[in-house]
């Protein structure tokens, strides 16, 4: 997914039903499993640490705004929480705040959390059309 459309995603989904409106123009895109795993994360993902990294680093689930990447980078998911998901104001930082683990339950169970949000935010257009039967 191109910079842009991921901006655009993750804005939206922040803002989505928000009260105060969040200017993105300060954060920049986090992948909570980094880019680089340390051999601490390559543990903690498991045996099967590869494939995980692979399929999910890039997912909807993985992603998040924040104004501290320079800061997260690397570090342990614990640290990550200590650093920047415990008290961060951004509605996609929710729960992050929670949870002993990051990996690939989590991953989905946030991708699907925010694909609620995606549908309703995008509607699938209803229509009242009716294929015309013809006359036998």
């Amino acid at each position: 997914m191109q910079s842009k459309n991921k901006n655009f995603l993750l804005e939206s989904l922040e803002n989505y039903n928000s009260s105060y409106l969040v200017n993105i123009d300060e954060l920049t895109i986090e992948h909570i499993m980094p880019q680089k795993l340390t051999k601490g994360w390559k543990e903690s993902l498991g045996d099967n640490w590869q494939e995980i990294h692979k399929k999910y680093l890039h997912t909807l689930g993985n992603l998040s705004l924040t104004a501290k990447n320079r800061e997260l980078s690397n570090n342990s998911w614990e640290e990550k929480q200590a650093i920047d998901y415990k008290e961060s104001k951004l509605k996609l930082s929710f729960k992050l705040d929670r949870g002993s683990k990051w990996g690939e339950k989590e991953i989905l169970d946030r991708a699907k959390r925010l694909a609620q949000d995606a549908m309703s935010i995008w509607k699938y257009p209803t229509t009242k059309y009716e294929k015309i039967k013809p006359d036998e």
